[in-house]
C-alpha cells in the first residue's frame, strides 16, 4: 500500500505539528506498515486478497463519511459489500463478474442515497465510490493472479507509486514553482509531477536492468504513464474532499491520514495497468 507516500502539505498552521514532526510521523508509521503490505505481496492468496479486501472497505467507508454519510449506515455498508464482493469474485477467477457486480451495486447505493434524500451531489458520488474503490481492488487482485508474471509486476507497480509519491512530495518542496491544479489541491506543483515521472522511469530502468529481462524503453515509458495515472488519481480524490470540505479522508494512520489518502495513486493507475495488460496479453508486457 501507499504507505511510505507523504501528503504534499507544505504549509502548516501554527497550531499544528512541524513539518519535521509529521514527516517522523510518517515515516516510522511506514516502517510499521510497509512490511505488512510486502509479506502480503509475497504470500499471494489468500493473504494478497484479504488485504486488499481489508483496504478496500475502509475506502469505500472514508468514501462515503467525506460524502457526508456516517460508518455502519445503509449506504457504507452496501458500499462495503460492493467492493467486498468484487474482491471475492475476481478472485475467483470471475474478473468480469465482479465488475457486474460493482455496476449493479453502484446502481443500488445511488438509489439508496436519493431514497434517503442525501441528494444527487452524495448519491453521484457514492456511485462513482464503488466503482473507484471496487475497481482499485479488482485490478490489484487480477493483476497479482497473473502466473507468473503477478509477483513482479504488483512489486513494480507498488513501487513506482511509491516513487512517485516520495518524489513528487519532495520535489515540489525543494523546487516550488507553478501550482499543478491551485484550485483542487494548491500544494502540488508541476514541479513535483516532474519529480515524480522521472523517479518512475529511473525505477523502470533500473527495474529492466537489474532483471535482465524486458525493454529499457518500454519500461520508463510503463512508470512514466503509471505516474502520471496516480497523479490523477491523487487529484481526483482531492477533488472529493476539496467539495465536501474536508482535507483528509480519515486518521486511521498517524502522520498519513486515510487509508483513501493513502491509495489515490493507485485508483488512478491500477485499472489501467490491468487494462492494458488485459487488452495485449500477458504474454506481451515488455518491461519485466
Amino acid at each position: 500500500m501507499n504507505f511510505i507516500a507523504a501528503s504534499g502539505d507544505m504549509a502548516q498552521p501554527a497550531d499544528q505539528p512541524s513539518p519535521g514532526s509529521t514527516l517522523r510521523t510518517r515515516i516510522f508509521s511506514a516502517l510499521l506498515l510497509a512490511p505488512l503490505a510486502l509479506a502480503a505481496i509475497y504470500g499471494g492468496q489468500p493473504y494478497f486478497d484479504i488485504l486488499i479486501a481489508v483496504a478496500a472497505v475502509l475506502m469505500a467507508s472514508e468514501w462515503r463519511r467525506l460524502s457526508g454519510g456516517a460508518l455502519f449506515d445503509v449506504v457504507c455498508l452496501l458500499m462495503s459489500a460492493a467492493v467486498l464482493i468484487a474482491v471475492l469474485l475476481t478472485g475467483m477467477g470471475m474478473a468480469l463478474a465482479g465488475f457486474g457486480a460493482i455496476a449493479v451495486m453502484a446502481t443500488l447505493v445511488g438509489l439508496t442515497a436519493i431514497f434517503f434524500k442525501e441528494g444527487r451531489s452524495v448519491a453521484v458520488s457514492c456511485a462513482a465510490g464503488v466503482f473507484a474503490v471496487g475497481g482499485f481492488a479488482m485490478s490489484m487482485v487480477w493483476l497479482r493472479a497473473l502466473d507468473p508474471v503477478g509477483l513482479n509486476l504488483v512489486i513494480w507497480l507498488f513501487v513506482t507509486i511509491w516513487l512517485t509519491d516520495i518524489f513528487a512530495y519532495f520535489t515540489g518542496r525543494s523546487i516550488g514553482g507553478v501550482r499543478l491544479a491551485p484550485r483542487i489541491s494548491p500544494n502540488k506543483t508541476w514541479a513535483g509531477l516532474a519529480g515524480g515521472v522521472f523517479a518512475a522511469a529511473l525505477w523502470g530502468a533500473l527495474w529492466t536492468t537489474l532483471s535482465g529481462a524486458g525493454v529499457v524503453l518500454a519500461a520508463v515509458l510503463a512508470g512514466m504513464g503509471t505516474a502520471v495515472l496516480a497523479q490523477v488519481g491523487d487529484l481526483g480524490v482531492s477533488v472529493l474532499k476539496r467539495y465536501f470540505g474536508a482535507k483528509d479522508s480519515g486518521s486511521l494512520i498517524p502522520g498519513h491520514g486515510g487509508v483513501l489518502d493513502r491509495m489515490d495513486g493507485f485508483i488512478g493507475a491500477a485499472p489501467f495497468v490491468a487494462l492494458a495488460i488485459a487488452i495485449g496479453g500477458p504474454g506481451e508486457i515488455l518491461w519485466l
